[in-house]
């Protein structure tokens, strides 16, 4: 008797198909506007990318010859954790700050390096994604519990 079993490749190789195949469905959702200028059309396009190599490295793991038998590695587990507590808490606490904790414990927790190096990227990561982000491409992103609508309308105004 030939029983299936799943090895931790193929499983997390499906986990990553189906929370890509969800942002992509919820990317569709972000506007009514279609077309390649709207607001949509960079997550379309990234999802779409997630999800075809999600399945083409499902596919991969499936059919490849080898079965090695091996645990799942705990930082898997972290960053799973750590996805579905950033989408969680996005929109109660905000862009700023999710994302800084969110990237801060991740490099801290895979990379060792000191808490404060750790944050300190983080911020830099953080501010960067803002930027491009909020002033560049003009998308609102959550913004929590930090008054950002009031904070940029003071620094216009300080500058004006």
């Amino acid at each position: 008797m030939n029983r299936m079993c799943i090895t931790s490749e193929q499983f997390f190789n499906l986990l990553l198909l189906v929370f890509s195949s969800f942002f992509l469905y919820h990317a569709f959702h972000i506007t009514e506007d279609s077309g390649l200028g709207s607001s949509a059309s960079i997550p379309i396009m990234a999802c779409s990318v997630m999800v075809m190599a999600s399945l083409m490295a499902l596919g991969k793991s499936i059919f490849s010859s080898a079965r090695p038998v091996e645990k799942i590695p705990k930082a898997v587990f972290l960053v799973l954790l750590m996805i579905l507590l950033y989408s969680l808490f996005l929109e109660d606490i905000g862009f700023l700050i999710s994302s800084l904790v969110f990237i801060g414990v991740l490099v801290f927790a895979i990379n060792g390096s000191r808490l404060v190096t750790s944050f300190a990227l983080a911020l830099l990561v953080v501010l960067v994604t803002y930027l491009v982000f909020r002033i560049v491409f003009k998308v609102m992103l959550p913004e929590g519990m930090i008054p950002e609508r009031e904070i940029l309308f003071y620094l216009k105004n300080l500058f004006n």
